[in-house]
């Protein structure tokens, strides 16, 4: 066979999630963010539909302010949230099969406004989740080091780095995280 007329391999897609964003990756992807402080990162994985989602929300409620949330829903825990999980379901996804973990809500030690931010955002996700009667598979949230994030969704490694050595506030979810999903997980300082 003449390997100019081979079919490619198809390419691993680096998707980096943005403040407000939020990306979706297959089996071919690879879902990455950077320097998660007072916001909250919530990476789904759905190993059944071999689907994946990171989210990255930056305000805990949309009622805050409406126009903003219609033109990006990615901004608010009560809109993102929703909106993720409504897509993994459309695409196939059980509740039972939805893992799901969240990194950030740092609190800035020169910034007193993100210890409300933080807490602000933290309390929206677990009323979200509430509502959708999800919980957390693995969380790393509080604390003051900036996190960032990298999933490789055909390998399943999970790589939370942080950006000062502190203890985690629950180690043993992430561990459950990664056990759950068959995942290879590493935390790194």
């Amino acid at each position: 066979m003449n390997k100019s007329a081979a079919q490619p391999e198809h390419e691993i897609k680096e998707l980096v999630v943005r403040s407000a964003d939020c990306q979706f990756a297959d089996l071919n992807g690879r879902l990455m963010t950077y320097r998660v402080d007072s916001d909250i990162a919530v990476l789904a994985h759905v190993p059944a539909v071999g689907l994946s989602a990171l989210v990255r929300f930056t305000q805990p409620e949309s009622k805050a302010d409406p126009e903003a949330a219609r033109e990006n829903p990615w901004m608010f825990a009560d809109t993102a949230l929703p909106l993720v999980l409504s897509l993994l379901r459309r695409y196939g996804a059980e509740d039972s099969d939805i893992s799901l973990h969240a990194v950030g809500a740092v609190v800035d030690p020169e910034d007193e406004g993100s210890v409300t931010r933080s807490a602000n955002n933290e309390a929206a996700l677990r009323r979200v989740l509430g509502k959708e009667k999800l919980t957390l598979a693995g969380e790393d949230l509080g604390g003051d080091a900036l996190r960032s994030i990298w999933f490789d969704a055909k390998s399943g490694r999970l790589l939370v780095r942080s950006s000062a050595r502190r203890s985690l506030r629950n180690d043993s979810g992430l561990a459950r995280f990664a056990a759950a999903n068959g995942l290879e997980m590493e935390i790194a300082s």
